[in-house]
């Protein structure tokens, strides 16, 4: 999904590096459920959060 907005297959690892870098996400509390595999953790935009 990521590759698409950009035309190019994009590097998860990278993708999740670079992003973090930017400080621009909150790491959840919570994670995903459901699925045979580690659950995902979940994130929140800074800009939307309340301050």
């Amino acid at each position: 999904m990521k590759g698409k907005f950009l035309g190019k297959k994009l590097n998860r690892g990278n993708f999740y590096r670079k992003i973090l870098r930017y400080d621009i996400l909150t790491k959840l509390d919570e994670s995903r459920k459901g699925g045979a595999h580690k659950a995902p953790d979940l994130y929140s935009f800074k800009i939307w959060e309340k301050k």
